[in-house]
């Protein structure tokens, strides 16, 4: 008898048990294409395609990293006993591949289908996840919003604030858990002053009219729904997340990590556990970032940063950190190449001695950092960053350096009655560019071992200006470029041919034997009105990832205010200015403005009118100008579009020519230098350790090279390894260092 009331009891159980409602949830990833509708945004590694005119399906778009957080909640709520059947996801996939026109697919499904399915499916929750775009477009704000049908708290009638009850309820539980601002900074909200809102009032406020909070009825049970968000028009408890703000880059870049966003669905997850009384997760988290502790990171208008954040610091790309508990080493992830240094370890025991290492190329390692506490339920948020190796002690160590003469001054028949421009060192030869008496560009290509020489082509150079071609400059990856002189004698152009002289035109050699192409072009002097443009070039790092510095001089008389000179107003005619172009994957990007050095009166006329620039060795962003009547000047090249600052000036006024060249040699910064005792004569090379900066730069006696004097207009060294290179008009010499 007790066996049989003990087997209808548990029978009841079982019925009781197998008759409850589970809780059910319906995540809607948001979007799902790779249309202009899906929020494609240019990051650093994935800019817009000049064929399509967005990234490709790598780059940012809400459809990907909307589904990756989904996944993430999904995944967590199955680990905290959700059975998979009652969880429901308006898709899986992006697509389709290739993009169509169509903004709505079976993919990417209408607001109004995924409002009926939600309906048919009865949920407990509804959850719609997406990122925003920051109001008015700042590019520094980084909000997170809550949006739920109906009003705002503050302005909820008589029948409450969310038309569905539970949903505004459901809003504020799950802010508590998603809520993250360690590592994606955030703004207009915080943890205690949330940023939930009605979409009845939300969008009247910013703009939409009224017309657009509208009723529309729902395709499956056909029943009026009142509301702005489409996917919110069920009678189901709804919200839709905001989660960042695509517009403010950092974020974005962070986006590009899988991981990072599965984290912002686990975060969610632990919310909705809490509405719906699901079991937490006996594991906890670890997510942070590497950054450069020294630097930011500069890419114009692909990457604005909110300063004072830790935004301010450049992520680290490739780093591998590595996870210990104690003693024991238990993960390792490596940083993407993405420009977000983000790193996550899932899946951890709860504990308190978890430490951590970072190693990246060109960096000091971090030995075992910590220790970290891992709470079951909860992920920790640790920021590191890592410092470039520390320069070596550079006293004394260029002392017995001397140059030792291979030949002196070869003639190059090339150039007999030319005027060079520049010489540079181009994958193993001396390209020259030099001018004839009518303006007409040769590049002279010339064998520094057998003495031969050639030309490059410039077939296809548009000579409809007066400078075509004023100078060239080779990138890291054996490119060379030119560039015309923009807004020069304007009057002596072809008048149908109007504003071509106002156009920058940037040109690009692939090897030595290719025809040039229009790399880079802008009208208008590049926005200055008053100034010549591409009077000198420079390049930092490769046409893959790069900068190039073009200088501009400005023309029209300009007075400012120098503290520095007594407060007086000064006139300055000559003032030497910057443009800068990003370089990425081959193509020309964006553009970056800086103003003149105010109050350092250096400008083309004192400089000289031929003068030249190239990247400091010392300094990070920092170049480097000299020119027949200057000194070497070290100029310190700002983070945002801000005046130039002064870095250094090389005092001695013996080393005074048209273009110097820097080598580091044995932990040693070494300038070589025309050496000129005064404006047009010179005599040979002289040699400089500017280790300890351009101001202390210390004279090496006895290592020059002497030459006989000789009258010229251009006077020049370069350098390939440890030969030094000095070139007196049609004149080459060799030295190497001893």
């Amino acid at each position: 008898m007790k066996k049989i009331i003990v087997a209808i009891l548990i029978a009841a159980i079982a019925t009781a048990v197998a008759g409850a409602k589970e809780p059910k949830v319906y995540i809607n990833p948001g979007h799902g294409g790779w249309t202009g509708y899906d929020r494609p945004m240019p990051t650093i590694p994935y800019p817009n395609l000049s064929s399509t005119g967005r990234p490709d399906t790598c780059g940012f778009y809400e459809s990907n990293t909307d589904l990756w957080k989904c996944e993430g909640l999904r995944d967590a709520l199955v680990r905290m006993g959700m059975r998979k059947e009652n969880l429901r996801m308006s898709r899986t996939v992006n697509g389709p591949y290739p993009a169509t026109a169509e903004r709505y697919t079976d993919i990417s499904k209408h607001t109004g289908v995924i409002a009926a399915e939600a309906e048919e499916f009865a949920p407990d929750l509804f959850i719609s996840v997406h990122s925003d775009a920051a109001l008015r477009f700042d590019a520094t704000e980084n909000h997170t919003l809550f949006l739920y049908r109906g009003h705002d708290e503050a302005k909820a009638d008589k029948d409450g604030a969310d038309q569905v009850k539970g949903s505004l309820r459901a809003a504020k539980i799950l802010w508590r858990t998603h809520y993250m601002d360690a590592i994606d900074p955030k703004s207009l909200c915080s943890l205690d002053e949330p940023n939930i809102r009605g979409d009845w009032d939300y969008y009247i406020k910013i703009g939409r009219s009224k017309s657009s909070i509208d009723t529309t009825y729902n395709r499956y049970s056909n029943i009026p729904y009142k509301g702005y968000l489409g996917a919110l028009k069920h009678g189901y408890p709804g919200v839709l997340v905001e989660g960042f703000c695509h517009t403010y880059a950092p974020a974005r870049h962070r986006a590009l990590n899988r991981d990072y966003c599965r984290q912002e669905g686990v975060r969610l997850a632990r919310g909705i556990a809490k509405l719906l009384k699901l079991k937490p997760e006996k594991i906890g988290y670890i997510m942070g970032t590497v950054k450069n502790g020294a630097n930011s990171l500069e890419r114009g208008d692909r990457y604005i940063y909110r300063k004072g954040s830790v935004d301010t610091y450049e992520p680290i790309n490739g780093a591998t950190v590595t996870l210990y508990k104690g003693s024991k080493q238990v993960a390792t992830y490596r940083t993407d190449q993405n420009y977000n240094g983000v790193f996550v370890f899932e899946g951890l025991a709860p504990a308190e001695d978890y430490y951590i290492s970072v190693s990246a190329d060109g960096y000091q390692s971090l030995a075992k950092e910590g220790p970290f506490t891992v709470t079951a339920n909860e992920t920790t948020y640790p920021l590191l960053y890592l410092y470039h190796h520390q320069a070596p002690n550079k006293s004394h160590s260029s002392k017995g350096l001397k140059l030792k003469k291979a030949y002196a001054d070869r003639s190059i028949k090339q150039l007999e009655g030319k005027t060079v421009r520049r010489a540079l060192m181009w994958n193993g030869k001396i390209a020259v560019l030099a001018i004839d008496d009518k303006n007409r560009p040769t590049i002279v290509l010339i064998d520094p071992q057998k003495l031969t020489a050639g030309t490059v082509s410039t077939r296809g150079i548009d000579y409809n200006c007066d400078m075509p071609l004023n100078d060239i400059v080779a990138t890291a990856d054996g490119q060379l470029l030119g560039c015309n002189l923009a807004g020069a004698d304007s009057e002596k152009i072809d008048p149908s041919e109007s504003g071509h002289s106002d156009s920058l035109r940037i040109y690009r050699w692939e090897k030595h034997n290719a025809l040039p192409t229009v790399w880079y072009t802008t009208a208008d002097r590049c926005g200055w009105q008053t100034a010549s443009v591409g009077n000198a070039l420079a390049f930092d790092g490769t046409l893959n990832n790069g900068r190039l510095y073009i200088s501009a001089v400005n023309e029209e008389t300009t007075y400012y205010n120098a503290p520095g000179l007594g407060g007086v107003d000064v006139k300055d005619m000559q003032q030497i200015r910057i443009l800068s172009v990003e370089a990425f994957k081959g193509f020309a990007l964006t553009t970056e403005r800086y103003t003149h050095v105010a109050g350092s009166q250096i400008n083309a006329s004192n400089c000289g009118y031929d003068f030249k620039m190239q990247m400091s060795l010392l300094h990070p962003r920092a170049l480097v100008i000299d020119g027949c009547r200057t000194t070497p000047i070290e100029l310190q090249v700002p983070a945002d579009n801000e005046a130039l600052t002064l870095a250094g000036r090389v005092c001695d006024n013996n080393v005074i020519g048209s273009m110097s060249t820097l080598m580091e040699h044995e932990g040693a910064t070494l300038l070589f230098c025309p050496s000129t005792h005064d404006n047009r004569t010179n005599c040979g090379i002289a040699v400089s350790d500017v280790s300890q900066g351009f101001d202390a730069a210390a004279a090496i006696d006895n290592a020059g090279a002497t030459l006989p004097a000789m009258v010229v207009n251009f006077a020049g060294t370069l350098n390939d390894g440890d030969a030094v290179y000095l070139l007196r008009d049609n004149r080459l010499s060799k030295f190497t260092l001893q």
